[in-house]
């Protein structure tokens, strides 16, 4: 969302921001990219992370037989996403731990980062 963005203005941590819209998703097309992570389940969003280019795609992306594909580490994200009991009964996990095992990233607990 385009009012969220500027929560990420001043970071020294990002390099550009970008808004979804069809403007900016033009200009993502024709970027390459070491990594591209997604943790949207969405047909969409999944066939958006198809047609970026990157050395290493991690979470939830699209089959060509229109099918979900997650990636191993992405299963439990997955399960919690489609399985009311374990969302809100079972699960003791953050989301911040489920992603960062979907992302293959270790949580090392660091301070969150926001310029004002």
């Amino acid at each position: 969302m385009e009012n969220a963005q500027k929560l990420l203005h001043n970071n020294k941590f990002i390099d550009r921001v970008f808004v979804w819209n069809d403007e900016q998703r033009m200009i993502l097309r024709n970027i390459e990219f070491d990594y591209v992570m997604n943790s949207d389940k969405s047909d969409y969003a999944c066939a958006f992370t198809n047609e970026l280019k990157a050395k290493s795609k991690l979470g939830f992306l699209l089959m060509r037989t229109a099918k979900l594909y997650q990636q191993q580490r992405s299963v439990y994200s997955y399960l919690l996403g489609n399985d009311d009991q374990l969302k809100f009964r079972e699960n003791k996990r953050t989301w911040l731990d489920i992603i960062h095992e979907a992302f293959e990233l270790e949580n090392k607990m660091d301070e969150i980062f926001f310029c004002i």
